[in-house]
């Protein structure tokens, strides 16, 4: 089985079997790293952030979703409402 894109662990570092849990670092870590390298996030900003946050953003990356931009009247609107001075 591979989680998160990463071949089971077999051995640790020092040769016996891994832990329950240490998949989960591994893709943890996998996964932080890419926030920061995508989003520039912090490990702080990654590990406060919810998974919904991260799925939003992960989709926005990867061109799913619904986000096609927005009309002229939502630009007016926001203009309107939150002039820049």
């Amino acid at each position: 089985m591979v989680a998160c894109g990463v071949a089971p662990l077999h051995h640790t570092s020092h040769g016996l079997p891994p832990r329950a849990g240490e998949e989960f670092g591994v893709c943890a870590g996998r996964l932080a790293g890419l926030a920061g390298l995508w989003f520039g996030w912090s490990p702080e900003a990654f590990w406060r952030a919810t998974p919904a946050e991260l799925a939003v953003l992960v989709q926005a990356m990867a061109g799913d979703g619904a986000a096609d931009g927005v009309d002229r009247a939502t630009v007016a609107r926001l203009m309107e409402n939150f002039p820049d001075g």
